[in-house]
């Protein structure tokens, strides 16, 4: 009997349970889901879904990260997502990286002109990937028109120091 009369002649109950068997030898009892929202952040991934024709191994790849270029033309849709994304400028370009945030409220996308906090762990990974040197400059908020500039520097504890300048909208002291 060849493999495909095998396969037509066994019931569906024991096709489906061989299935099943082959998925959880391969994958585990990981269920991956994809959102109808899709941001190519990077080639790289860390999943082996096996259907994805998106993400490359490294060593195949020219650049593995998306350009300030791709980052500035992300057009976001309404999603229940936070996000944060990063694409590098040229090398010899007055900023290193773009930055961009997003966030949902009252269920629309807001995007956040300059985030301190975001860059903040950025930095701490760039740095410590080796893909920066501070000191040096992110850009921030410019598909939005606003120009923000973001400085980052490290001390010689290696702690890692955001700075720029700011337009205040709230002030005032909360007592704890």
């Amino acid at each position: 009997m060849s493999e495909r009369q095998r396969v037509l002649a066994t019931p569906l109950d024991q096709l489906l349970a061989d299935a099943r068997a082959i998925r959880d030898a391969q994958f585990g009892s990981r269920v991956t889901y994809s959102p109808k929202v899709f941001i190519p952040l990077t080639m790289l991934c860390r999943d082996k879904c096996g259907y994805c024709t998106f993400a490359q191994p490294p060593a195949r790849l020219e650049n593995p990260y998306m350009s300030a270029e791709q980052v500035l033309a992300i057009k976001p849709q309404k999603t229940n997502l936070t996000l944060g994304v990063i694409g590098a400028y040229p090398a010899g370009s007055r900023f290193a990286y773009e930055v961009r945030a997003f966030y949902s409220s009252g269920g629309v996308t807001v995007e956040d002109p300059v985030t301190g906090s975001l860059n903040a762990s950025l930095a701490q990974w760039l740095i410590g990937a080796g893909r920066f040197v501070p000191p040096y400059l992110a850009s921030q908020g410019i598909a939005m028109g606003h120009a923000g500039e973001v400085h980052v520097s490290m001390d010689e504890s290696k702690q890692v120091w955001i700075g720029g300048e700011v337009t205040a909208c709230i002030q005032g002291t909360v007592e704890i």
